[in-house]
């Protein structure tokens, strides 16, 4: 579970409806009257789960970082119909079953929310599951069609609060004329404590800035931070950096470690071996991942492991070691670790430094500059070492045109192409690993620009998609005595 601050408020108090419309439609019955009871967090110790209770004194609340409650009625198409803020705790009630009324609502059938909120009136969500939707529905949090997915709406025999709604609790109403329609409790469990807005363990940091919560959020503040912690540093395709982890079709990497025993060989984990963290790690090749656990003292396998949509799509990268302490690996996955090869084109663009700080020129002529135009763009893809290829590979389909001038299917062997600031796509590789060398040069022939320029001097390495190579290329200019040639 990771933090979020949720959906921008929306709140319209009733005070402020009353103002803008007639004063005798304010007057008219509220239409349905809401209570809720706030549920604790399970016992560390025990695991047990504590009842739900009316709210009887602040301490409940804030015990929980709950500081109002947001009610909304939502209609049969997921409209909000009705919303108000409450105080969690009002003072001086000391009823648990007191109620608080809504508003007044046509006659039909709508759903009733009834949700907690931090001080700021933004609930609280379960990051992960809010992130996995917008993937599967990119308009899932646009205002003006949130209606479209809402889960608490009326005609709905069991309505739901949102999937990813932390500390929420619907039901189905059926407005009535002249009638208040007592609802029962609505039952709101506390949010984890690494999201609460609590230093819940008094050790004078909360949530995020403390350390329970750096390792993992569905942790406690007062968890003992495990016995072991990890680093990983990951490098894919002999430390290519324009391969990120998507390019690679990676989305996670999976830690395990298994005992071994005196005298025991063993060359991988079996698949009961203890999950490192708990849960499936994060795949960066930019940043360092860390995790924790807590083993007991011995000698391990560690292995490591890419994985995609939960499934492992890598041989494991496997160290014997002791896990104690602080335990940093450097794990390389190259093409050959991966079970199935990696088809994919590459695509890039390039842009050509003219040699004054990091600013670029174009492949036009400028009389203000004497520079004369890019006559030739030679581009060879070679492979990861610099090497040229057996085999000649061509500009694939994606490849922007150059004055109306289609590129697709020229070779990339050096052979002369257009000068462009386009996109260059090559037909699907098999990986492997690729550089390019790229050559500029004006109509007379001199070379104005060279990756053999460049610093180190070689091709530049590129990766299966466009991740970091996205800003492009960046090729260096030819320099004579400090400066490019003329013309260049």
């Amino acid at each position: 579970m990771r933090p979020a601050v949720g959906f921008p408020p929306r709140t319209i108090t009733r005070a402020l409806l009353c103002a803008t419309l007639l004063a005798n439609a304010c007057k008219e019955a509220p239409s349905f009257s809401v209570r809720w009871q706030l549920q604790g967090r399970p016992d560390p110790i025990t695991g047990v789960v504590p009842k739900p209770a009316g709210v009887t004194n602040a301490y409940q609340c804030t015990s929980l970082g709950i500081t109002a409650i947001r009610i909304a009625a939502y209609d049969a198409e997921g409209v909000l119909a009705d919303e108000a803020i409450a105080p969690c705790f009002a003072e001086g009630e000391v009823d648990a079953n007191s109620s608080v009324d809504g508003g007044h609502l046509r006659a039909g059938v709508y759903g009733i929310e009834v949700r907690g909120v931090q001080s700021d009136q933004r609930p609280w969500v379960d990051a992960a599951v809010q992130a996995d939707l917008l993937a599967r529905f990119p308009d899932y949090l646009d205002e003006d069609l949130l209606h479209r997915h809402e889960t608490c709406k009326g005609g709905v025999r069991e309505p739901t609060c949102r999937p990813e709604a932390l500390t929420c609790d619907c039901a189905p109403l059926l407005a009535r004329n002249d009638h208040t329609e007592l609802l029962a409790p609505f039952v709101l469990v506390g949010p984890p404590e690494c999201i609460d807005g609590i230093d819940n363990d008094r050790d004078g940091v909360a949530d995020l800035q403390d350390e329970a919560c750096k390792i993992d959020l569905a942790n406690r503040e007062a968890d003992t931070i495990g016995s072991v912690q990890f680093r990983i540093d990951l490098s894919l395709f002999g430390g290519n950096r324009a391969v990120a982890c998507l390019d690679a079709g990676l989305d996670a990497l999976l830690a395990r470690a298994c005992p071994i025993a005196p005298g025991q060989v063993l060359e991988t984990c079996p698949d009961d071996a203890v999950v490192l963290g708990g849960h499936l790690l994060s795949c960066s090749t930019t940043e360092p991942v860390f995790f924790a656990d807590t083993l007991d003292q011995g000698e391990y396998l560690y292995e490591v492991l890419g994985v995609a949509d939960n499934e492992v799509i890598t041989r494991p990268v496997a160290e014997r070691t002791q896990l104690t302490g602080f335990v940093r690996r450097e794990i390389q996955l190259n093409a050959d670790d991966f079970l199935a090869p990696i088809v994919a084109p590459t695509a890039f663009t390039l842009e050509l430094l003219d040699g004054i700080g990091d600013s670029a020129r174009q492949c036009d002529a400028d009389a203000g500059t004497g520079r004369e135009a890019i006559a030739e763009l030679r581009v060879e893809l070679r492979d990861a070492h610099g090497a040229r290829l057996s085999q000649t590979h061509v500009l694939g389909p994606g490849t922007d045109e150059v004055d109306q001038q289609s590129l697709q299917g020229r070779p990339l062997d050096g052979t002369p192409l257009p000068c462009t600031a386009g996109r260059l796509v090559t037909e699907p590789l098999t990986w492997g690993g690729f550089s390019v060398r790229v050559e500029t040069r004006l109509a007379d022939g001199t070379v104005c620009h060279s990756t053999d320029a460049s610093d180190p001097p070689g091709p530049l390495l590129v990766g299966p998609g466009n991740a970091l190579q996205v800003d492009g290329l960046k090729i260096a200019p030819v320099l004579v005595d400090g400066k490019p040639p003329q013309g260049c």
